[in-house]
């Protein structure tokens, strides 16, 4: 240092020029010792420590970046003999994927070397599944066959079976009661009620008695069929008293 510093550059008469004497009297060791406390000047240990104990995993810092930071952490709080214990809390408690840190902490001897290749092994394990994606498509298959099925009993026909319900919520044929025609097209609106013997509608569509869970009950064939122009109805009625149950055979 003094060969490239040159002749003095500091008059006797300088307070630096003391300093510079000493200079010229120091061995190259104590130079470098004295510079390096002036450039690198060594942190406070309980500082250090609060850092290392604090440090946890970044979200976008992998699982070897987090242990090679921890390792140079370490170095600056004088663990000395505790090292290897304080490297494996640190990186239990630091680590960002909670599954991997129970299964850890369920361990009761666990080692540095432990731990490490323990953390290591899972985040290899978890990006493997992730580039297969078993998951996601045995799950959709299995979505795609469940929702098949309820389609495919879901289209299952139904028996047409008519029970008498409040005529607010009706939206079906005021005569009959059936949802395959319209009023104006039923072939009973000039039939005659048993209940208020009016006309115009059935039993089974009446509003002037109070109902108990009576039941119609329809048997209409269809509209190709040769005896289209007969129909038989069938009334049950709750047994009240002596009145028994009622069959007509209507013919049109």
């Amino acid at each position: 240092m003094a060969t490239h510093a040159g002749p003095p550059i500091f008059d006797e008469g300088d307070d630096k020029w003391e300093a510079y004497q000493k200079i010229q009297n120091l061995s190259y060791e104590a130079a470098v010792e004295k510079l390096a406390e002036y450039f690198a000047p060594k942190g406070n240990e309980i500082a250090e420590s609060y850092r290392f104990f604090t440090r946890n995993q970044q979200a976008d810092e992998s699982t070897s970046d987090f242990i090679v930071e921890l390792r140079k952490m370490a170095q600056r709080c004088n663990f000395g003999e505790a090292l290897d214990r304080m490297l494996r809390d640190r990186l239990v408690c630091g680590l960002r994927d909670a599954g991997v840190r129970r299964n850890l902490l369920a361990r009761s001897m666990l080692t540095l070397q432990e731990a490490e290749d323990a953390a290591l092994a899972a985040k290899m394990a978890a990006r493997n599944v992730q580039q297969m994606g078993d998951g996601p498509v045995t799950n959709g298959v299995n979505a795609v066959g469940t929702k098949q099925e309820r389609q495919k009993f879901s289209r299952r026909p139904q028996p047409r079976r008519m029970t008498q319900s409040s005529n607010e919520n009706q939206t079906g044929c005021l005569c009959c009661g059936s949802d395959s025609h319209k009023t104006t097209k039923c072939r009973f609106r000039r039939a005659e009620c048993f209940c208020c013997r009016k006309r115009g509608h059935l039993a089974s569509m009446c509003k002037s008695k109070p109902r108990q869970e009576n039941v119609a009950h329809c048997e209409e064939p269809s509209s190709d069929s040769e005896d289209y122009g007969q129909f038989l109805l069938h009334l049950r009625e709750p047994s009240t008293g002596s009145v028994g149950p009622l069959w007509r055979t209507l013919q049109w």
